[in-house]
């Protein structure tokens, strides 16, 4: 059985050939092997895996493996993500001083890979089998268009459970994710929370988390009253109430 660093050792030579290959590329399995200085065995199963991901592909007749534009546009995405919410990020933290709020921010990214968001620390959420279990996730997905919503639940069911995939079939999912898009928020009980959709230009949707940032205090109108605020209209990178409520429509 593969210890747990030799399975860090192996996602290392996955991501070492990929960055090789994505700075360096169109490269053969000896101009990897060159590159990287790791075995020949070692960076074909690394270019294996990144193919199958649909990450890489090789030129045909040459052999020489480049970046696909699927994983381009994915670049591309993230990076314009990032972008809106670090643009994003100051008016938070204006607010969080003036009003003594928190907030969260999760982005669905990649289909059903949530990425949250805390203040200027990114970490990935480990565990994808909770998405219908998030809160940020059902939220989002109201965001999203209805085409992308089912294409993101249809994602989802890869690694559903029975029961999560007869929510999915029977609607029952959908139904509440479309209740969410015409409220304009959901509550978070267990943070004493709001959630609200997030939705920038075209390039991502997510989810806005506002909470006090008092941890003693119950959840309060201010805190609802931010909300509201942020959904104005008035912050380009959140649509007013009237936007979110036309999503599902």
């Amino acid at each position: 059985m593969a210890t747990s660093q030799d399975t860090n050792r192996g996602f290392f030579r996955i991501l070492l050939v990929l960055e090789t290959v994505a700075e360096q590329g169109p490269l053969n399995l000896d101009d990897v092997t060159a590159a990287t200085g790791i075995s020949r065995t070692a960076a074909f199963r690394a270019l294996k895996v990144l193919e199958e991901r649909g990450w890489i592909r090789p030129h045909m007749g040459t052999g020489a493996y480049a970046v696909t534009a699927g994983f381009v546009g994915k670049l591309r995405r993230a990076n314009k993500t990032y972008e809106e919410i670090d643009n994003l990020l100051p008016i938070l933290k204006a607010m969080a001083k003036e009003h003594k709020v928190h907030f969260d921010i999760a982005v669905l990214e990649d289909l059903i890979v949530p990425r949250v968001v805390e203040s200027t620390r990114r970490k990935r959420i480990e565990d994808p089998i909770g998405f219908f279990d998030s809160p940020f996730a059902m939220v989002a997905l109201a965001a999203e268009d209805p085409r992308m919503r089912m294409m993101v639940l249809k994602a989802a069911m890869d690694s559903a459970n029975p029961d999560q995939k007869e929510m999915v079939r029977s609607g029952e999912i959908n139904a509440k994710i479309k209740s969410i898009g015409a409220q304009g928020f959901d509550e978070d009980h267990a943070n004493r929370a709001f959630i609200i959709p997030l939705s920038g230009f075209g390039s991502f949707s997510g989810a806005l988390r506002v909470a006090s940032s008092l941890t003693n205090q119950p959840r309060s109108e201010v805190v609802k009253n931010v909300a509201d605020t942020l959904q104005s209209g008035n912050y380009p990178a959140i649509p007013a109430r009237f936007s979110i409520q036309s999503v599902n429509n």
